[in-house]
């Protein structure tokens, strides 16, 4: 019933698997629900908004494993993985929470969060 590992387990937010999203192929609408329509008339879909339009970064998730904490951004269409500390663009992350980043550029700080 003993196993002893002969190196070290793989990171397990894969962080290397990520790959930016091409830029001529239009990103697909994220379905947040669906409005309810009147007979006869096919429901509309609701699309999530971005804040990629005025070149900020979106908050996507959140990832903890113990104590390590990561966030998923979106920076102009490209999707990136960061830690406390780590820069994302002109950004500087400075904390993660749950469901809430702090960012830092300059004089000037960013929260984002997850609804």
């Amino acid at each position: 019933a003993l196993h002893r590992r002969g190196k070290p387990l793989q990171d397990p937010f894969h962080a290397d698997a990520l790959v930016p999203v091409e830029k001529g192929r239009p990103p697909l609408p994220v379905v947040e629900g669906r409005e309810e329509a009147p007979a006869g008339k096919a429901p509309e879909l609701k699309k999530k908004e971005t804040s990629s339009a005025s070149g900020l970064p979106v908050l996507k998730g959140v990832m903890a494993y113990g104590s390590q904490r990561r966030a998923l951004l979106e920076m102009d269409g490209t999707s990136i993985v960061v830690k406390e500390g780590e820069r994302a663009g002109p950004w500087d992350v400075s904390d993660i929470q749950d469901r809430k980043v702090t960012l830092v550029s300059g004089g000037n700080s960013l929260t984002l969060t997850i609804r």
